[in-house]
């Protein structure tokens, strides 16, 4: 309603005054409008109140997380349900999980898109974490490396080293035995130096370098040191490939698991992604 002494502009006033401004070019569609006629009066509002207007949207949640990998989900989870706040999770692809996504196809048959997983840890509090989520079942991952027609036991332990030089060593031998074939190097900066560093360049030669130049795409010369610090050299005869506690692997699809429980509807969609997910679980 106008006061007395004021009118309220016209559409056409009010047009002339935002063209003044340059905060309207006509012809122009903008997604989102900078200003729209309102069914009350057809009078433009200006980019000012659309702005406050997604401010008032946002605050329908506490965080956005982009990325719905391991990562991201996990630290949605946490804020959502160890923090009681409200979390918007995107993705560019058209599911969560990142790699590690499973699904069942029409035979029922659970598919790994991205080839299987091996999940592992030596962490009581991840494994109980994740178990809120998962059931496990038994399971050691072991490896035989083909080395000059003979399958040997990687990473290397003393089983390796006597089936591999026709020796019959103890665990306390076998560690002698590495001494004895080690590099001595000044600095370790190389996937390389680690090994040489370690078992010397004959058993670098034959059981590292050419998987990893495979894995890698690039020579272990060209590659960090932390790339192969974490593989172990045993001198028992332990021939898991990672020896963690417990070995476990999941056996029920943890993007199932995670779909359970549906999220709320998304009331801020006006350009949704292909996943958008708003989390908010109870304290």
């Amino acid at each position: 309603m106008a006061t007395r002494g004021h009118r309220t502009p016209s559409s056409e006033e009010e047009v002339a005054r935002l063209q003044k401004h340059k905060t309207f070019v006509p012809g122009i569609v903008r997604r989102p409008s900078p200003f729209r006629r309102t069914a009350k009066n057809s009078c433009y509002r200006s980019s000012r109140t659309d702005r406050s207007l997604r401010r008032t949207r946002s605050r329908m949640f506490d965080y956005l997380i982009v990325g719905a990998g391991f990562a991201g989900s996990v630290l949605a989870e946490r804020l959502a349900r160890g923090s009681g706040r409200r979390v918007l999770l995107v993705d560019r692809r058209p599911h969560i999980g990142g790699n590690a996504y499973d699904h069942y196809d029409e035979a029922g048959t659970l598919v790994h898109r991205y080839g299987p997983h091996i999940f592992h840890t030596n962490s009581r509090e991840v494994f109980d974490y994740l178990g809120q989520f998962t059931e496990w079942r038994p399971y050691e991952h072991r490896v035989l490396a083909s080395v000059d027609g003979q399958l040997l036991p990687l990473p290397i332990n003393l089983d390796t080293i006597n089936q591999f030089y026709g020796l019959n060593l103890t665990s306390l031998e076998v560690e002698q035995f590495f001494a004895s074939m080690a590099v001595k190097l000044d600095h370790v900066r190389t996937a390389e130096d680690v090994i040489v560093g370690k078992v010397g360049r004959e058993l670098y030669e034959r059981f590292f370098r050419n998987y990893t130049r495979k894995q890698w795409g690039l020579d272990p010369s060209e590659l960090d040191a932390s790339v192969t610090a974490r593989v172990p050299i045993r001198s028992n005869r332990d021939d898991r490939y990672t020896a963690t506690l417990p070995p476990t692997t999941t056996t029920t699809t943890t993007t199932q698991k995670t779909n359970e429980q549906p999220p709320p509807p998304d009331r801020n969609n006006d350009h949704t992604p292909p996943v958008t997910l708003p989390i908010h679980l109870p304290r």
